[in-house]
């Protein structure tokens, strides 16, 4: 019996080794053979007023439609009992296509750049026949929408692109112009799958090959470098790719597929091994940082080797890992999903803004004990095909996308199952930038479904009446607000400087302005609004020594960026820095610097300075760092060194979302920064003075010497003002002195 256990063990162990050995090799894609995937209806959910998503408001690209938003999935008229086997859709589109059994191709959505391929920049609100792309010999078969553009590639492997050109993300040969009907990318062949990103477009063929095209920043087209250029007037520009290119570092492997994000691409080759490449923000390319990568990057945890067993370790006791790999990708807008061959979901990245990053892959716990199929995720929320659920998720705000219905949470933090589609087959699911697609079996539990489906069937463009006179009317009563709201704000701003004002504009500033954007408000229609710029990332004083003497005359205030803390996370000195007085005096002496630049190169205009952003540390701070009582200990710091350093405006990130927020997104409940900034508000200002704590003040406190490093000192000047000018920049308490009437005007201010 002990020899029959014995052998019985040994033949287990070279079982289970052959399997390891072979599964880590094993290829997951065939990259030759195409099958047609199992069709069903497709159902709609989300929001339905294409001129109006992702808009603040009515503006000029409004066509007529009124905000709609389907709570609950919806049938869709012209695909009612039509076969469909595949959606395709992007994170930040806000257009989508289907492909039906016959070789047909549908479209609707957005159509600002022609990206519908219909031949013009009309929307549709019904899916609409793209008829320059039907060919039976040679169907369309798969896709990617990128925010303004769209790819195709047919069963042959020819590539079709459509929409904005102006970063050369068609990849036609040239950029600017934008293309209404479809084009063929002539120079690539042999095409399997695609995606598209924010201005830039990836695919990869039949030999496994990896191609991208459109505008590098970022990294983002994987050719290890962004292709940043000092351009005309000192500006930095991006060259261009406006052809497939090869990505070098993936020639030795075999890739199947591609899937992109915003500013992202994750790769997996026919093994299910993964890379990642672009923007590194909130750890959406999973290496355990936010750097951005310019080249393709292993992403270490899918290309672990199942280890060998050490001599002399008995078999009962060895579990070799398992080689971890994808047979399925998706990318959001900022994160990452993958599934494997255990049908467990893995993500990186974040969806929530106000949320925690996720570094790199974890499997998600929210589908834990779910046999998952797909996966899609667009700005913020999620959805998921199992086994007969239909699983969705995402924050506030949504417009419908989730589809739990009308009398439902319109919202959910955790994954939820949409009830109106229980026990139905989910074959495929898509997620754009605010709605949200699924395919369903009729042959199993989806004919019981249809019958419960509200059918969609809205009206086009042409069918609406007197559309062009709503459409007036909407932006004179827009146009009519603004200026009424403009003039309000006017009258304030005039109040605040009849009480002494640094900055004196001249009478030109009270011409009207008739100029109109599509995305901004109307100007003024009493005084032209002041001017800032340029939001530079980083004090650049060579840059800002040109500048300043060109725009003296436009510009009223100069901006700049900073985050002096670092990254939130892989800081592990973060707090430290925080409570360390000297940390931060390399960031006010550059405040101080900045600002005695701009008073002399501005002269007798007297040029405003601001700090345009900061939120201590970059990518949504750190939770229980930046919204806890500690990171007050930098924003009380900061704040006063800017307002003695004659920065007169100072600009948090952010008052909701991230973990820097003012104010909790969710509970509304305000974080101690809030609370730090109504201290500082009503006790300081902008008259701030910094207070030299020298040492005989260190012997008086009891302290030890040099209390001047550990300890910051700052006292707000109630003295007046002096031709209008603060006394910001004084660095002695000289000036705390004041007369009796002068400190009760002082606060009878204070008081109105």
């Amino acid at each position: 019996s002990r020899a029959f256990s014995t052998a019985h063990q040994k033949q287990a162990w070279r079982t289970l080794e052959k399997m390891s050995s072979s599964s880590a090799s094993k290829p997951l894609y065939d990259l030759h053979t195409y099958k047609e995937p199992p069709c069903g209806e497709v159902i709609f959910a989300g929001a339905s007023s294409w001129s109006l998503s992702g808009r603040s408001g009515i503006t000029k690209a409004w066509d007529g439609v009124e905000e709609r938003n389907l709570m609950s999935f919806h049938r869709l008229k012209p695909l009612v009992n039509i076969p469909v086997h595949t959606i395709i859709v992007g994170s930040v589109a806000n257009h989508s296509f289907v492909l039906t059994k016959d070789g047909g191709i549908y479209g609707w959505g957005r159509n600002d750049n022609g990206e519908l391929g219909l031949g013009d920049t009309e929307n549709r609100y019904n899916p609409t026949p793209i008829t320059k792309l039907n060919n039976s010999a040679d169907p369309v078969i798969g896709g990617a929408c990128g925010d303004k553009h769209s790819l195709w590639f047919t069963r042959n492997g020819a590539l079709y692109t459509s929409g904005s050109n102006e970063f050369g993300q068609l990849g036609t040969g040239q950029s600017g112009s934008n293309n209404v009907n479809p084009s063929l990318v002539s120079t690539i062949e042999g095409v399997r799958t695609a995606g598209a990103g924010r201005s830039f477009s990836c695919v990869a063929n039949k030999a496994g090959k990896v191609y991208s095209w459109g505008y590098p920043k970022d990294g983002v087209l994987g050719h290890g470098t962004e292709g940043k250029f000092l351009g005309t007037g000192n500006r930095w520009e991006y060259s261009l790719e406006v052809r497939p290119r090869v990505i070098e570092e993936l020639v030795a492997e075999t890739i199947a597929e591609v899937a992109c994000g915003a500013a992202h691409t994750i790769v997996t080759n026919i093994e299910g091994k993964v890379w990642t490449w672009g923007f590194g923000g909130y750890g959406r390319l999973g290496h355990g940082d936010n750097k951005n990568q310019f080249s393709p990057k292993k992403l270490e945890h899918f290309h672990n080797v199942p280890e060998p067993k050490p001599a002399g370790t008995n078999t009962i006791f060895f579990r070799p890992q398992k080689p971890r790999r994808l047979k399925y990708i998706a990318a959001g807008s900022r994160c990452c999903w993958g599934i494997d061959v255990h049908e467990r979901a893995h993500f990186w990245g974040i969806t929530k803004s106000s949320g925690e990053a996720t570094m790199y892959p974890k499997i998600f716990e929210g589908l834990n004990g779910w046999r998952v199929r797909e996966i899609s995720c667009g700005v913020s929320s999620s959805i998921c095909a199992s086994e007969y659920s239909l699983i969705t998720w995402g924050p506030s705000p949504t417009f419908g996308e989730l589809g739990y219905g009308e009398g439902d949470v319109k919202s959910s933090t955790v994954t939820k199952k949409v009830d109106d589609l229980e026990d139905t087959n989910v074959l495929k699911v898509g997620m754009g930038f605010q709605h949200s697609l699924a395919i369903i079996d009729p042959e199993d539990g989806g004919r019981k479904v249809y019958e419960k489906l509200k059918v969609f069937d809205p009206p086009e463009l042409k069918d609406i009446p007197d559309r062009d006179k709503i459409i007036a009317a909407a932006l004179d009563a827009r146009a009519s607000s603004s200026k009424n709201k403009n003039s309000k704000n006017s009258r304030n701003k005039n109040r605040i400087k009849s009480k002494g004002s640094k900055r004196k504009r001249s009478d030109d500033d009270d011409d009207d302005d008739d100029d109109d954007d599509d995305d901004d408000e109307d100007d003024d229609g009493d005084s032209k609004p002041r001017v800032l710029a340029t939001d530079q990332l980083h004090w650049e004083p060579e840059f800002f020594n040109e500048l300043i003497p060109l725009v003296k005359n436009i510009v009223d205030v100069i901006t700049w960026h900073d985050y002096p803390l670092g990254p939130g996370y892989g800081n592990p000195n973060l707090q430290a820095h925080i409570m360390d007085p000297t940390f931060h005096q390399k960031f006010l002496a550059q405040a101080q610097n900045a600002s005695a630049m701009v008073r002399q190169l501005s002269g007798e205009q007297r040029t405003e300075i601001w700090m345009g952003e900061t939120g201590g540390c970059y990518n949504s701070g750190h939770n229980t760092t930046s919204n806890a009582f500690i990171d007050s200990f930098w924003y009380l710091q900061v704040m006063a060194g800017f307002a003695a350093n004659g920065h007169s405006g100072f600009c948090r990130q952010s008052f909701i979302g991230g973990n820097y927020e003012l104010v909790d997104k969710e509970t509304h409940v305000p974080n101690p920064d809030y609370y730090s900034l109504a201290i500082f508000n009503r006790l300081m200002g902008e008259k701030v003075l910094w207070v030299d704590a020298k040492e005989e003040d260190a012997k008086n406190l009891g302290a030890s010497n040099s209390v001047q490093e550990q300890v910051s000192v700052w006292a707000h000047c109630a003295r007046k003002e002096d031709n209008g000018n603060n006394n910001n920049n004084n660095n002695t308490s000289s000036n705390l002195t004041t007369e009796k009437k002068e400190k009760e005007e002082e606060e009878e201010d204070d008081g109105a």
